[in-house]
């Protein structure tokens, strides 16, 4: 699960994220501990210290150290219907058998979990959808709008180069010019007001 939808409505949710933004990522945090939805395959890249899989339901368990998160992208999903003919059942080739928990959940789970200070430092990897509810609460944090569309990885490592749409990452953490100086290589930082110094 350590990856998204290129395109949120393919129900397919093997893609990884490439592994230049990850190097930049520990430039900033230092070693990973932490990737909340990930996979054996996808680990190969991020080298997570621990990870949780699709059957471990990183939302209920434990967030700690630096976090890479790449959860699987997309609005929440009810349980299907005995009669589901839900399109996107069919292109994913299964039906839901429990909830699919969406956007906002992990967004909310990872904020949670820093505020908290379980987490000591965090980056979540989005599409920049500056027009949606669960992307609002990341704008209280620095975030970095990546120039271009990002190519994710399949799990074979082949490049997928039909994201439909920009990708945003965003910094939990006090590391906060660091980050600037690294992912302004590969995109534009943005701060909230309160990061600011006001003269």
């Amino acid at each position: 699960m350590s990856h998204q939808n290129v395109n949120q409505t393919s129900g397919n949710v093997e893609i990884y994220t490439p592994g230049n933004l990850i190097e930049l990522a520990k430039r900033v945090m230092g070693p990973i501990d932490l990737d909340p939805a990930s996979s054996i395959i996808a680990n190969r890249t991020v080298g997570a210290a621990k990870i949780y899989t699709k059957r471990g339901n990183g939302l209920v368990k434990p967030w700690f150290g630096n976090v890479w998160m790449n959860h699987p992208w997309g609005a929440r999903e009810n349980k299907c219907k005995a009669q589901c003919d839900k399109s996107i059942c069919k292109k994913r080739g299964h039906h839901l058998t429990k909830p699919l928990p969406g956007n906002a959940a992990w967004i909310e789970k990872l904020i949670t979990e820093y505020q908290s200070g379980n987490v000591k430092q965090g980056m979540c990897i989005t599409y920049a959808s500056t027009s949606e509810k669960w992307f609002k609460p990341l704008t209280d944090y620095p975030i970095c709008f990546l120039h271009g569309r990002t190519s994710f990885l399949t799990p074979k490592g082949d490049e997928l180069n039909q994201n439909t749409k920009g990708c945003a990452i965003t910094y939990f953490g006090e590391q906060y010019s660091k980050f600037d100086n690294v992912f302004s290589q590969v995109g534009a930082v943005m701060f909230p007001r309160k990061f600011l110094k006001v003269a």
